[in-house]
């Protein structure tokens, strides 16, 4: 952790109590960086640039302005994370893949008219950012959470949230070979030793826990990887053609799920709104930076 952004925030964690009520934490510091390593190059950008450059990469599915805001704020608590307690990395922060795999626009990649829009967004919400117990929260979001954002298990604050929605274009239904599954099963399976000795385990939040597949125990993730499925709420379906999958959502489910953030924004929902919806548990608050 780098030592002026434990000094940084030792100031943030004696004022809080302070501003509690005001719903606003006076800093007199400069705005956090962060280093990046982005195409084997390490770069240091601020938690404003980041927020930016979050933006820029997702504004096909972020189109609405006050979507564009909760995502700023979004990524900005998430980059603020990094800066304070880094990503398992030495010599930098978080980086463009990888374990990250954070994703990066920039202005070359978008219109005028939509590089206008986002820095607005991160303008009109310059200094907001999530928190959990007094210190920056990992505020984490994907494109499209399916019917629920999930409960994640490495950033327990993050629970399970309905979303409103209902979003076809990110369900997807396939049909898989069943030798797919061979290299985990470690034997050759059909259509009638599947469909008699298989089952999947699902959690709350409609996410699959684990699955037996011909009698062998696999995680949800082992069978995501296998089947190259969008998300890991996913349902199974073994018939004499293969193994039929479906599919809701793109990405790790947890968090802000900004296809249906747009859809709330699209009907009226203000950014502080669409916030306290997939953060329930984290608390919204301004520094007041230099």
């Amino acid at each position: 952790m780098k030592s002026w952004l434990l000094y940084f925030f030792a100031i943030v964690i004696a004022l809080f109590s302070v501003a509690f009520s005001a719903n606003y934490i006076y800093a007199d510091y400069k705005i956090p960086t962060l280093s990046i390593l982005e195409k084997d190059k390490l770069t240091e950008i601020s938690v404003e640039e980041y927020a930016l450059r979050v933006l820029l990469a997702e504004s096909q599915a972020c189109t609405d302005m006050e979507c564009k805001k909760a995502l700023a704020v979004s990524a900005r608590s998430a980059g603020l994370y990094l800066a304070v307690f880094g990503q398992n990395h030495k010599s930098f922060d978080a980086c463009t893949k990888g374990d990250c795999c954070i994703l990066l626009g920039s202005s070359e990649e978008v219109t005028q008219e939509t590089l206008a829009e986002c820095k607005q967004a991160v303008e009109e919400t310059k200094g907001m950012a999530l928190f959990y117990n007094g210190l920056p929260a990992m505020a984490l979001f994907c494109l499209c959470g399916g019917d629920f954002s999930g409960n994640c298990p490495q950033y327990t604050y993050l629970t399970a949230v309905e979303n409103k929605y209902a979003c076809e274009i990110h369900t997807k239904t396939q049909i898989h070979p069943y030798s797919a599954l061979t290299p985990l099963l470690l034997k050759e399976i059909d259509y009638g030793r599947a469909d008699e000795n298989s089952l999947l385990v699902y959690g709350g939040d409609k996410k699959c826990e684990f699955g037996i597949i011909a009698g062998k125990k696999l995680s949800a993730a082992q069978i995501q990887s296998a089947l190259s499925l969008n998300s890991p709420q996913f349902g199974l379906k073994f018939t004499a053609e293969g193994i039929q999958s479906t599919s809701a959502g793109v990405g790790h489910g947890y968090g802000m799920s900004i296809c249906h953030g747009n859809k709330m924004a699209a009907e009226g929902w203000s950014y502080q709104r669409i916030l306290e919806h997939f953060y329930p548990n984290l608390v919204l608050k301004n520094l007041c930076y230099n």
